[in-house]
């Protein structure tokens, strides 16, 4: 069986974490505080790379740290991850 490496959530699952993490930023009521990164869903997702991906994740992970709200990141199960044998830096042609 080959070993699975996590990229990021699947599209609908990110929109929601990102959704989540938009609201939890906006009870603060702090202007300073930025957006979390934009998720690479709908064309964003056609059009990036597994590494695009994977980089946007961690850098939304990274965001959820500096800001306090790493725990509105729920765990994700196996159905909810984007997993992949190998992580590619290529745009897949074959969408």
């Amino acid at each position: 069986m080959d070993s699975k490496q996590f990229v990021c959530p699947m599209p609908q699952v990110w929109n929601r974490i990102w959704q989540r993490l938009q609201t939890a930023r906006e009870r603060f009521n702090r202007p300073e505080v930025p957006s979390p990164p934009t998720p690479l869903i709908l064309n964003g997702w056609v059009f990036s790379s597994d590494a695009d991906k994977e980089r946007r994740w961690k850098e939304t992970v990274k965001w959820a740290k500096e800001y306090g709200l790493y725990d509105e990141i729920p765990e994700l199960n196996e159905y909810e991850q984007y997993l992949v044998s190998k992580i590619t830096e290529e745009v897949d042609p074959g969408f």
